[in-house]
């Protein structure tokens, strides 16, 4: 009957993990410098077009890059993809 509760039970090998990524956890970036520069971009891309230049608006995929969930959400499709071609050529 000498039965050890579970948090006594894991050992150092055992790693707890959250249910989310880290990446998948923030929008904005961490930091005030770079949240400014991610405002720079998204009112860049705001300004050209509402003055017709559409191809300013390349500034919001820019823009993306500054965000972790963004770039968390193109690092797993584009790894998801790079599976799908590896298991296609095996």
């Amino acid at each position: 009957m000498n039965e050890k509760p579970d948090s006594e039970n894991f050992t150092e090998n055992v790693v707890v993990s959250p249910k989310t990524p880290a990446l998948f956890r923030r929008w904005l970036p961490p930091g005030i410098g770079r949240k400014l520069i991610l405002l720079f971009f998204i009112g860049m891309g705001c300004f050209g077009i509402s003055e017709g230049r559409y191809l300013w608006s390349l500034y919001w995929l820019v823009a993306m890059t500054f965000s972790p969930r963004m770039v968390g959400y193109f690092v797993r499709g584009y790894g998801s993809i790079m599976k799908k071609i590896n298991q296609s050529l095996s």
